[in-house]
This record gives C-alpha cells, structure tokens and sequence, in this order.
C-alpha cells in the first residue's frame, strides 16, 4: 500500500514538474510583449549640398561715366547718408584721391598719438604683444588669399610701431612728420582737377560693392514659395554680377536655401543648431539654424517626399558672404548623445510621455526626455543615478496590451 502511495505521489510531482516546465517553455517561446534593448547611441552626421543665400537687399546705381572708387570694404555696416563710393574722371584723378585719404588718416593716427598720454611699462608691453599678434593674423590672410582689408592691418601694425616708439623714448614727437605730410597733402590736392562725384548710401545696413540685381525675386518675404523647381533654377542658372550698381543689405539675418532628398530630411528638424561652412570662408564654421523645411505635398497618401527645400538662418555676417549667392555648403550637426529607443514605445501615462519597460519581473513605466527624433526611432537623454528613468540595457516594450505601471510579468 505505501509503495502504491509513492507512486501515485511520484506521478502527481512528475506531472506537475513537466507541466511547470511546459508552461516556462510556452513563456519563454510565445512572449506577450515584443521588447528591445535601450543602448547608448550617438548621432553625428554632415551633409554636402549646393545651394544659394537669401538676403533683403536694396540696389543702387553706380555713375558709370568714369573710374569707380569704394570707400568700404564688403561688408561694412553704413548708416543712410554716407559716401560709400566715388566717380572719377579717370584712373588718374582716382589715384590721387586716393592718396589723399591716406594721407589725411596717417595725419590723423600721428596727431592721435602725439596729443596721447604717456603709457605705463605694463602697456608698453602689450603693444608689443598687439603688434605681434597683429603681425600673425596678417600672414594668415595673406597665406589665405584674403586681401580685402589687407591696407587697415598694415595701417594699425604701423600706428602700434610708431606708439612703441614713443613709449621706449626713441621718438619724442612725430611733429615733423605731421609737417612733411600736410605739405604733401596740400600739392596732391592742387594737382586734382575735378572733384569725385559722391554715391551716398540710401538705407542703413550692411554695405556690398556686387550685386545680381535678384534684391526683389530673393528675399525673405518670399521663403515659404521657395520649391524645388526655384531652387534648381538658381542653383543651375547663376545670376550674374551688375557692375553698374551696389547694394546695401538692410537686415544682419539672412538665409541659405537648398535641395535635399527625401531620404536626407529626417535629418533638417525645424529649429535645429547647426553649424555650417562655406570653401569661401577657408574652414571657418558659423552658427546657424533649421529655419525651415518646404515640401510639396505627395501624390500619394503618405508617400515619403521625393525631396524638399531646406532653409538655414543665421545672423553672422562676413565680408565674403555678401558677395555670394551660389555656393556650396558643408551642414555640421550637433552630437546628440543618449539612449536610443523604437518610436513605437512611447505611450503617455498621467499625461507624461514615457515608455513601458519589464525590470523585476514587473512593468514598469518610466518618463523619458527626447533629445533628438529619427526615422523610426528616438534618442532620449540618458540618467546614471536613480532607478526612476530608463538605464542603459533596460528591456523596453515595443508592442504589447494591458500595460499599466506595476503589472506583474
């Protein structure tokens, strides 16, 4: 009778012991929820593309009957009113003008310096610092090609050379030198002729020697009908240089239109930093911004878009960027460092964005922050300490129903 009652015993634990282990089995191969791992993930990308600037820009006629003379380098911010170019007869009466307002601004820098007080040793010394950094960045113009403001370096490595002088006793005053100016001065003036015709600037702004006349068919008034059709036609078709007129720009903001694929847009998020760089500027990189993205609205329902207009924005002006209007352009984004997660595991949970995840044997749902949105996935911003968001290689769930904070697994 006992050995009977083992039996039955036996029998009773086996079936429960294979039951259990059928049931862990059916667990283990037929999950109710489809989970991924959260890990550590970096976005770092570039883009290359061609495309053209935007500006609000107003032109002006230049008096085309003789030898034009700027007074500004590209770029310089003028106030209405001002003289930012001269017409001259001919070469001649240009060149003496010319020399005449060098002249009067070496006059200028040595009656500056002589009527200065007298510097300390400490200041002293850091006109020789002055004077050799200013040395430097000269020769990295020069080793650049970038002569634009080349004559107001030289001039102000001269004014710190002729303040040392006087600040290491070697020169007392520059009075006859002031004297030997003034009469060179006076004999210039005598042999010109004819008095240049002045070009005044008609607005306040940003002022630019080249124009392509585009001030009234390029602007920001007219960024949201910028399509791809527009921009191939600029970025192909150039317009060109009107030497016959100028321009001021008349905002510090401007923009940089491009055409993207389809496939490449996810990348150009409204309201994202970059930074971008242009071969015109060497590998100098200025801030700018996602200012927005124009698509034409597919033929089909929930069609990818074959392409779309991205526009920068950034406020940065150069000397160099107001001559330009086609161009190439390298678009730098920022790292964005966290955790990466399927899109399709967000859910809201007392009205906080969040996902589900399976820590404990037990669901548990977790808020979370995005930091950067992808095609089909997210990256959130990572927590080392604490228990209270997602860590690196939690288990988040994808798909599932009945979730609820604390649901036992």
């Amino acid at each position: 009778m006992k050995n009977f009652t083992d039996k039955i015993a036996f029998f009773i634990f086996l079936t429960f012991l294979i039951s259990y282990g059928c049931y862990q089995g059916f667990k283990f191969i037929h999950k109710p929820y489809k989970t991924e791992v959260a890990y550590d993930y970096t976005v770092s990308d570039s883009y290359t593309g061609r495309g053209f600037f935007i500006r609000d820009e107003k032109e002006f006629p230049l008096d085309s009957g003789g030898v034009i003379s700027f007074n500004f380098p590209d770029g310089s911010k003028v106030n209405k009113g001002t003289t930012v170019a001269e017409c001259f007869e001919d070469r001649d009466s240009a060149k003496i003008v010319y020399n005449i307002h060098q002249l009067e601004k070496q006059i200028e820098d040595l009656e500056y310096i002589n009527n200065s007080s007298s510097v300390s040793i400490v200041a002293a010394d850091s006109v020789s610092k002055k004077i050799t950094n200013d040395i430097v960045s000269l020769n990295k113009d020069i080793y650049a090609k970038d002569f634009n403001n080349l004559n107001a370096k030289c001039g102000k490595i001269i004014n710190s050379i002729n303040k040392k002088q006087i600040n290491s006793g070697k020169v007392t005053n520059f009075d006859e030198k002031i004297e030997y100016l003034k009469k060179e001065l006076e004999y210039l003036k005598s042999t010109l002729k004819t008095e240049p015709k002045e070009v005044k600037s008609e607005l306040n702004g940003y002022f630019s020697s080249v124009t392509d006349m585009c001030g009234d068919i390029i602007s920001s008034s007219m960024l949201d009908s910028i399509d791809g059709d527009f921009c191939r036609n600029i970025i192909d078709n150039p317009p060109e240089v009107n030497e016959k007129y100028a321009k001021i720009i008349t905002s510090h903001n401007w923009y940089f239109a491009l055409l993207v694929p389809g496939k490449q847009l996810d990348k150009f998020k409204e309201g994202r930093e970059v930074s971008i760089s242009f071969p015109l500027l060497d590998r100098e990189k200025i801030e700018a911004k996602v200012y927005q993205v124009n698509v034409k609205e597919s033929e089909k329902p929930g069609a990818a878009p074959k392409e779309g207009v991205v526009i920068l924005k950034s406020d940065y002006v150069l000397d160099n960027l107001t001559t330009s209007r086609v161009t190439e352009i390298k678009i730098n984004f920022k790292n964005y460092n966290g955790l990466k997660i399927n899109s399709d595991a967000i859910r809201f949970y007392d009205n906080s964005k969040g996902v589900y995840i399976i820590r404990d044997q037990q669901i548990t749902f977790k808020p979370i922050n995005i930091i950067y949105e992808g095609n089909g996935y997210v990256i959130i911003s990572e927590n080392t300490e604490g228990t209270s968001t997602v860590r690196c290689f939690d288990e988040v769930i994808v798909e599932g129903v009945e979730l609820y904070d604390g649901k036992p697994v």
